[in-house]
């Protein structure tokens, strides 16, 4: 077992080089002794053979962090608290925490934007009235999948990170009374605005059924721009959205 304070003495050759030879095996050795070396410095190394664990003096040199277990190489460290904008782009207040027996612990709220993990799908079942004449925003009414929670109660969809986006919906509009004068527009709007047209149906007879409608996108959007469908008619009264879960939904996925 080897230890030395490191400093070499005024002394004859022989004793010099013995000195030497000391300070070299203790450094080779990590100081390796049953107890600590009676003399430290900032960031030295101690293999203490007691308790099996290499450590290593911290920088005010004024204790020993436990690094790993000496017979098996097992960490012990522990790393503690760190935000990285390589894995939350806009979650600063996230922290990941690794034990000693490698648990992982997230606090905060992790969203890993570089990885594209964006996806969002919300439904509507109910029979929601659709006024005549004007650009009905479709309430989304149930969650199927959002993976970062950027889906509100009523199914705008608002960006917690800028990229590209593709975009798919469709409903089902329903009415007792189509004639062939009338239509159903159907597109998504942007930040209020109307960005991109879907399927446009007219009536091809009067009957007493529903007529679809879908449009599918891509749309890019920065961090806060919320997108949502709305749905035109001139139908009359009575017009509604048909109330079938499977085929009324909003499809948001981030591509790029």
């Amino acid at each position: 077992m080897a230890e030395h304070d490191y400093v070499i003495a005024n002394q004859n050759g022989a004793n010099t080089r013995s000195d030497l030879n000391n300070a070299l095996a203790a450094i080779v050795s990590n100081n390796s002794k049953a107890t600590a070396p009676t003399t430290t410095y900032a960031f030295m190394w101690w293999a203490d053979t007691a308790n099996d664990i290499l450590k290593q003096r911290n920088g005010a040199d004024s204790a020993w962090i436990s690094i790993l277990t000496l017979s098996t190489g097992a960490p012990l460290a522990t790393i503690a608290n760190f935000t990285s904008t390589g894995i939350d782009d806009n979650a600063t207040s996230t922290a990941i925490t690794i034990d000693a027996s490698e648990n992982v612990t997230l606090s905060g709220s992790l969203k890993v934007g570089s990885m594209n993990w964006s996806a969002s799908r919300r439904k509507q079942n109910s029979a929601q009235a659709l006024t005549n004449g004007t650009w009905n925003i479709i309430s989304m009414n149930v969650t199927d999948y959002d993976s970062l929670g950027e889906l509100d109660s009523t199914g705008r969809f608002t960006a917690d990170f800028a990229g590209r986006y593709s975009i798919h919906s469709r409903v089902l509009v329903a009415s007792n009374a189509w004639s062939i004068t009338n239509r159903v527009d159907f597109r998504v709007y942007k930040n209020g605005v109307g960005e991109a047209h879907g399927e446009r149906h007219v009536a091809q007879v009067a009957y007493t059924d529903y007529i679809p409608a879908s449009v599918t996108t891509t749309i890019n959007l920065a961090v806060g721009d919320y997108i949502d469908v709305r749905l035109w008619h001139n139908g009359g009264a009575g017009v509604t959205l048909l109330a079938d879960l499977e085929h009324n939904h909003l499809s948001v996925h981030r591509i790029a």
